[in-house]
């Protein structure tokens, strides 16, 4: 039978060693279930429990209790792929998240896939890691359990159906539980399930691969020495330069300090200066590059805008319009002096440089003054023409009478 274990994290210290161990890149795979996959699942769970604290009663100062359970799966050597067994990494994973979607519906949970290693006899299996946060999504209520015997009693139960479904060895009390493995389950266990959990002792191969990792992700990040001590130290890890070596340490556990070189021969100084020259080129080629995109977006943007602008001053042009040419018809007959003009809306200033917005404007304004001259009575301008053709015409007629008369008195030769 697969080995199910679980620890309650409580303090801010196993919680910032689970971080880690959950995030190592050696993890073979990993899930998530009701949470976006990466680096920062951590920081989504612990907002989901302040969201959860603000709305329950405030328990009393100076108690703690669990944020997180840690649950480990270790499936049997046996049964592991690379042991000769069906059990592939992917069936694994598919398993533990079968047993979540079951007992932990409604809860955030961070799956990672590692193959373990027995020392002892140089064995290897695998084991799935789960943090599960303890916030119900939706009863915001904490996960509650039984007594901590029936609690462990229940998860054996459920993992017990579980093998019985996937046709996994069961494990008998008082029997050789693996052909291959030397030790008795519950010590190899042990062992895993201490992975993730801050100790007094430490485990010196674990932090090394910690730093590692660390060390590795500040490394594509920074653009400078001082920004890779920066990076690392608010990932709570203390850098040291002695001449051309380097140093660093976990802040939680100084006990161990390593040479950069040891965790990894790219990690000296040199060939460190060298990834923050080139990180430095692409930040600014990105920087350059996102430039150029926000321009273009925003000058995509703004050009639906103005065409959005223009049809809904348009269609208000023609409301307006549209009320004034019923006004100058009901006001039919009134002296042009006192005609109501119409009046055009004002032009929105994302429409000032716009041609086609001001043309819109000016054949309206157009239509507008057509109207007012067809409805209004005594129009200056008309009045004017007809006077003048009037005196045009009386003009002529005299004329036209002096060459007349010049004609009859002109003398004959």
């Amino acid at each position: 039978m697969s080995i199910i274990k679980q620890r309650s994290v409580i303090s801010d210290k196993h919680s910032i060693s689970l971080k880690k161990y959950i995030n190592r890149k050696d993890a073979l795979l990993r899930e998530t279930q009701n949470i976006k996959l990466g680096d920062n699942w951590y920081e989504a769970m612990e907002t989901t429990r302040n969201i959860q604290e603000g709305m329950s009663r405030k328990q009393k100062e100076g108690t703690k209790s669990a944020k997180i359970y840690h649950q480990i799966i270790a499936f049997l050597p046996d049964e592991a792929d690379i042991n000769g067994g069906k059990m592939t990494p992917e069936l694994c994973m598919k398993y533990a998240q079968q047993y979540a979607e079951r007992h932990y519906k409604n809860h955030e949970i961070v799956f990672v896939l590692h193959k373990e290693h027995c020392m002892a006899d140089d064995t290897y299996r695998y084991a799935i890691h789960m943090a599960i946060n303890r916030i119900d999504l939706e009863t915001m209520k904490k996960l509650t359990v039984p007594s901590i015997f029936k609690a462990k009693k229940q998860r054996v139960e459920w993992i017990k159906e579980m093998d019985e479904e996937w046709n996994l060895a069961q494990v008998k009390e008082g029997q050789a539980n693996s052909k291959i493995h030397a030790l008795q389950p519950f010590k190899s266990e042990k062992n895993i399930t201490t992975r993730g959990q801050s100790q007094n002792k430490g485990d010196w191969e674990s932090y090394k691969a910690v730093l590692r990792e660390m060390v590795g992700k500040a490394s594509d990040r920074a653009i400078d020495f001082e920004h890779f001590i920066k990076q690392l130290d608010e990932w709570r890890i203390k850098v040291e330069r002695k001449e051309n070596r380097i140093y660093v340490r976990d802040k939680d556990n100084p006990q161990y300090k390593f040479n950069t070189v040891k965790l990894d021969p790219s990690y000296k100084l040199s060939e460190l200066n060298k990834a923050f020259l080139e990180n430095a080129k692409f930040r600014a080629i990105e920087t350059l590059l996102k430039g150029f995109e926000i321009k273009a977006q925003a000058a995509a943007a703004t050009k639906e805008q103005i065409k959005t602008a223009r049809r809904e001053y348009k269609a208000l042009l023609d409301k307006k319009y549209k009320e004034y040419v019923q006004i100058a018809s009901d006001t039919k007959g009134t002296q042009f002096e006192k005609f109501e003009k119409f009046r055009v809306p004002r032009l929105p200033d994302i429409l000032r440089d716009d041609s086609e917005g001001k043309d819109i404007l000016l054949s309206y304004k157009i239509k507008g003054e057509k109207i007012r001259d067809k409805y209004a009575s005594n129009h200056p301008i008309i009045k004017k023409v007809n006077i003048s053709q009037s005196s045009g015409a009386k003009s002529n007629d005299l004329n036209e009478q002096k060459v007349s008369s010049r004609g009859i008195d002109k003398p004959s030769r």
